[in-house]
């Protein structure tokens, strides 16, 4: 069964807080999002917090932004690039596991940190992040989702040392 989402939706979260983040940010570039309530399932009641556009230049920003933040991560040609350019691809893999961490929740066990979404470019953005960052990182199919781990260890730590830095937002 398909379910059609209405155009001027920009994001759906399971949690409230991670909702607000969100509006917080879009509300520094224009007129805040609308947010949204609503309570689903029949035996199992869970709720979805959704965030829509009260401004088409607000789906625009997030798409465009998404685009170029995930070419610049996923670009192969490493040689000749300038110490800038590094450098954001460095932030940009930073913000993404810090967003993964935040708005997916950390899978926790004591070999590994995993973070369950359901976009596989998302979870491409996400390994080669951790690659960036001097970490490794896999994908498994679960049911219904990614699961995106790293081992544990040196290269757990270097992902949340990143994922729960705080972000600065360029004017």
């Amino acid at each position: 069964m398909s379910v059609r989402q209405p155009a001027s939706l920009l994001a759906e979260f399971s949690s409230a807080a991670a909702a607000a983040r969100l509006a917080e940010l879009l509300s520094r570039f224009g007129p805040p999002p609308r947010p949204e309530r609503v309570v689903a399932g029949v035996r199992r009641r869970y709720e979805l917090h959704r965030l829509h556009a009260v401004d088409s230049g607000q789906s625009a920003l997030l798409v465009g932004g998404w685009r170029q933040g995930r070419s610049v991560l996923l670009d192969p040609s490493v040689a000749g690039a300038t110490a800038p350019r590094h450098a954001l691809r460095h932030d940009l893999a930073a913000a993404a596991w810090r967003a993964a961490l935040l708005a997916a929740g950390r899978y926790v066990r004591t070999t590994i940190l995993g973070v369950r979404i359901t976009d596989t470019e998302l979870a491409a953005v996400l390994v080669r992040g951790a690659h960036l960052l001097g970490s490794t990182a896999t994908v498994a199919r679960r049911s219904g989702c990614l699961l995106v781990t790293v081992p544990g260890g040196a290269d757990r730590e270097r992902i949340l040392r990143h994922g729960v830095r705080p972000a600065s937002l360029a004017s």
